[in-house]
């Protein structure tokens, strides 16, 4: 390598067009100095080749490093018609950190994607926590998304008290776009999902004591407690059920796609 290193920079030039792209990708993370001159050789390649991994990996990079021009340049250069499968944001949030992820978002990548069962970029982050992402999100879509439901009525406040992320709970129920009264296919509100999720009281406050743009001091607070307790108390049963019925060998009921809902 320091022997390859010493040669000028047209040799390397020469060396890289019968170099593979993975051979090409390893000798451009030699050092700085190789990078930045087979980067473009590399992205060239990469887009001709049509290397769903490696075009994965240059686009992630550029995102996460905040080479903006290279992201939008493989962005214009149509890379999204390999890589990515129609919902490359909706992948990224489950793998990549947040940097990334804000430097896809920065340059412009779909922010609507949908996967099969209609999880949006934002409906993903939500579940998961991600409050920087869902931060980042809400200033780039449109009502319909802040609100998009994905399979089985589930929206991201919904999603986002089922895991506890009070953050991400904060920043929906704040926002006055984000109808948090709304149910899912079933009939559960947020609340219910709020009590499972074991951030009922945060949501409460919220909602009850005007730290929101969606404050509901009016609502009735007993009754959606009820309503919660309810909710919480069919789980329970249905558990019960799909427990048993696991036992003895049965087939799952209705107990288990009431379950699966979840």
């Amino acid at each position: 390598m320091p022997h390859l290193l010493a040669l000028s920079p047209e040799l390397h030039l020469l060396i890289s067009s019968y170099l593979s792209v993975p051979d090409l990708s390893r000798l451009s993370r030699a050092n700085t100095y190789l990078k930045t001159l087979l980067v473009p050789t590399l992205t060239s390649r990469i887009l001709t080749t049509r290397s769903p991994t490696y075009g994965r990996k240059l686009l992630y990079s550029a995102a996460r490093f905040d080479n903006l021009r290279l992201a939008r340049h493989l962005l214009s250069r149509g890379i999204l018609s390999f890589v990515g499968n129609g919902a490359l944001l909706n992948d990224a949030i489950l793998t990549e950190p947040d940097e990334t992820v804000l430097g896809l978002i920065e340059a412009g990548v779909d922010v609507t994607t949908r996967y099969p069962n209609d999880e949006t970029p934002l409906l993903v982050a939500a579940g998961r926590g991600r409050d920087r992402i869902v931060r980042k999100l809400l200033k780039r879509v449109g009502d319909n998304e802040v609100n998009a439901c994905a399979r089985g009525g589930r929206r991201a406040v919904m999603m986002a008290a089922f895991g506890g992320w009070t953050r991400v709970v904060r920043l929906l129920v704040k926002d006055p776009r984000c109808e948090v009264r709304a149910s899912d296919d079933i009939g559960r509100d947020v609340f219910w999902y709020a009590r499972v999720g074991g951030c009922l009281n945060v949501l409460e406050k919220l909602l009850f004591r005007g730290n929101g743009s969606n404050c509901v001091k009016g609502m009735g607070k007993e009754g959606n407690r009820e309503g919660v307790g309810i909710g919480v108390e069919m789980k329970e049963n249905l558990c019960v059920l799909v427990r048993d019925g696991l036992g003895r060998g049965g087939r799952l009921g209705a107990g288990a796609t009431f379950m699966s809902g979840v």
